[in-house]
């Protein structure tokens, strides 16, 4: 499946799951070990075949149109990772929970999302993005992509891989109707219980060791948060 250009038909995966059925069933009737593997083979690899393509199809239909990419859409979510701060704001992982009508219509929207929320005046971003925070947020979102320079990280495959299947920033709502607006200090889940406890030991680790260069490795270490490793 990693190796095709685009995903079989759902037809011939349900195929391919109905033709492994014969091979398993036939391989309870062989005696010949060697006759007897290469059925139970031959249905383990049909089988597995049509699984990967099925999970490709559940997760590659959460998309973002290209109709909504580049407009202001409002989303309610909770911040469901350990935020990563930087000199002029955060980035951290939303779980949308539900999208507000745009004029009418309903926006269509990945489940989670990938946002950077860049500092303004009078913002302390750190002290406001918490794990497991529920926030109403107006952002602009874009489809997954990545550079394809060979022997380079593939951003848009670790996208893939946590599920993100839309990146984007926090719009500035000096000029909108709807602000941002945190709505719940802490949604609780074991998910985000976990987010909470990394970020506290986290802080605890940096509060301790402030001018030590090594401190993020120590993070990385602990909570494993490779973003707090200084370049160095």
């Amino acid at each position: 499946m990693q190796t095709r250009a685009s995903l079989p038909d759902v037809w011939l995966l349900c195929g391919l799951l109905l033709l492994a059925i014969l091979p398993a069933v036939t391989a309870r009737k062989i005696r010949h070990p060697c006759l007897k593997s290469a059925a139970n083979m031959l249905a383990g690899a049909l089988f597995g075949i049509a699984w990967a393509a099925l999970f490709a199809q559940y997760y590659l239909q959460d998309v973002l149109p290209p109709v909504w990419e580049g407009r202001d859409i409002t989303v309610i979510g909770t911040v469901d990772s350990l935020p990563s701060y930087f000199e002029s704001g955060a980035r951290f992982t939303f779980a949308v929970e539900k999208v507000l009508d745009q004029d009418g219509v309903s926006p269509i929207v990945p489940k989670r999302l990938a946002l950077a929320w860049y500092q303004t005046e009078g913002q302390l971003l750190s002290a406001q993005v918490q794990p497991g925070a529920r926030w109403q947020l107006t952002v602009r979102l874009k489809r997954p992509h990545g550079n394809a320079n060979p022997h380079l990280f593939d951003y848009e495959a670790w996208l893939l891989e946590r599920n993100l299947r839309a990146t984007g920033y926090v719009r500035s709502d000096q000029k909108l109707a709807l602000k941002n607006q945190q709505l719940q200090a802490f949604v609780f889940s074991p998910g985000n219980l976990i987010q909470v406890l990394r970020s506290g030991l986290r802080e605890r680790i940096l509060q301790a060791l402030p001018e030590h260069r090594y401190a993020g490795v120590l993070v990385a270490l602990a909570v494993g948060d490779q973003r707090a490793i200084d370049q160095w």
